[in-house]
Order: structure tokens, then C-alpha cells, then sequence
């Protein structure tokens, strides 16, 4: 079993140690991919049912409060025992380009105080070093995707063209600052395993280095047209 699929399994099975993904979470990521390194950030919102049961989990002593130290107890504990899990969240060129996380981040907002239903915030920063990768030829980028992910920005790295993609539902395609920017929702991705039909809930970018820096705005009509599959 390949360690993406490992990893699926893995995040599966640990978002429902805390909260079950529902219509009253939502969960967004940002990455943003340079030729050395790549910055991961995931903004998660609770409401109602998940936000209550999120903070009955943070309070420790069951005094019906939640109170910083609590907070700095669970933040730390998630360090040191699901970083790891991170490591494969994004693989490059099939693990043939290796991550190290170098920082990482947790920021509680409207966590603390009487457990109630009101909304709360969890914000994740994650930055990677890696070998410099992109200089030349064409390249593959995964991303794992979630139900509850219902916005994704990719920004890849600069002088690539992107060639396909597949995962990203009402997917949109732009140019910002010379970079070819992706956005959408987390969807399933179809592919051929083995000669059989296969699923997943993952992104998958094809992107090829050009030989020079062009005005990558003159793409525009051809972005508008790539095919997602």
C-alpha cells in the first residue's frame, strides 16, 4: 500500500476522534509552492453541534470552561503527536522530491471561555523545505483533499504552466502575479489503479517548466480551457 494511501486512511480515521465533518464545519487551505519550499495553510470553522463538541474535548478538567492553558495543552499534543501526519499531506513527483516541515503553527480563535455552540477557529501553518525542484521538464503535484474542504488556493511556482488537473470542484484558474493560481472545492478524483477504476479525495497537478519568463497573463484563454479530469 503506497504511503498516500496510508495517509487517507490515517486522516480518516482521526478527524473522527474529535469531530465528525458536517454542514456546521468548514475547512479551507491555502498553499502556496515555491522552487525550494512550500507554505501549507488550513483555516477550519465550528459551529453549532462541532464547535461545542470541539470544546468539550479542550476542557481537560470538565469544569463546563475553557481557559488558555487547556488550549496550550491541546495545541502542544497535537504537535508532537500528528505533525508527522503532515509530512505526506503534499507529495511531489511521487516522493521522488522529499518535505521537511521546518514550522509549524496553531492558532485558537474563540476557543476559550463557557462551552457553548458558538463559532470557533483553528488556523494551521505549516511551512516545507525541500530540494529546489522545479527547474526544469514537467512535474506532478498531490494535495489531500477532505468532504468538508470547500475552498482550496493553489499557487504554483514561478515559470510552470499548468497542463491538468483533477480533485477540484467549480475549479477556476487565474494569473495573479505572474503565477498560475487553481481554486475550488475539495472533490473526488477518478484514475486508472492497476487497470481498475480508482477514487479519491485528492488533488493532482500536471505543471511543465518554461524555458523563460513569459507574460503568463497571454494564457488566460487557454487556463479558461483546461480540461479537468
Amino acid at each position: 500500500m503506497s504511503k498516500k494511501w496510508i495517509l487517507i486512511i490515517v486522516v480518516l480515521l482521526q478527524s473522527c476522534l474529535i469531530i465528525t465533518a458536517s454542514a456546521q464545519s468548514s475547512f479551507s487551505n491555502e498553499i502556496h509552492i515555491d522552487n525550494d519550499g512550500l507554505d501549507f495553510i488550513i483555516y477550519e470553522k465550528y459551529s453549532g453541534t462541532d464547535a461545542e463538541g470541539f470544546r468539550h474535548a479542550l476542557d481537560i478538567d470538565g469544569d463546563g470552561f475553557v481557559n488558555s492553558t487547556e488550549v496550550d495543552i491541546f495545541i502542544d499534543s497535537l504537535k508532537r503527536n500528528r505533525v508527522s501526519q503532515y509530512n505526506d499531506y503534499i507529495v511531489i513527483d511521487s516522493d521522488e522530491t522529499e518535505l521537511s516541515i521546518e514550522s509549524f503553527d496553531v492558532v485558537f480563535g474563540s476557543a476559550e471561555g463557557a462551552i457553548s455552540d458558538d463559532d470557533m477557529y483553528v488556523n494551521i501553518s505549516i511551512s516545507y523545505d525541500m530540494a529546489p525542484s522545479f527547474l526544469s521538464g514537467t512535474h506532478n503535484i498531490w494535495v489531500l483533499g477532505h468532504p468538508a474542504i470547500d475552498n482550496m488556493r493553489i499557487t504554483l511556482p514561478y515559470k510552470t504552466l499548468l497542463l491538468s488537473y483533477g480533485g477540484i470542484e467549480d475549479s477556476l484558474v487565474i494569473v495573479d502575479s505572474s503565477r498560475t493560481v487553481i481554486e475550488g472545492s475539495s472533490g473526488i478524483r477518478s484514475f486508472m489503479n492497476d487497470g481498475n477504476q480508482t477514487f479519491e479525495y485528492a488533488v493532482s497537478l500536471d505543471i511543465r517548466v518554461l524555458p523563460f519568463m513569459a507574460d503568463l497573463s497571454r494564457f488566460n484563454y487557454f487556463f479558461s480551457s483546461v480540461n479537468n479530469h
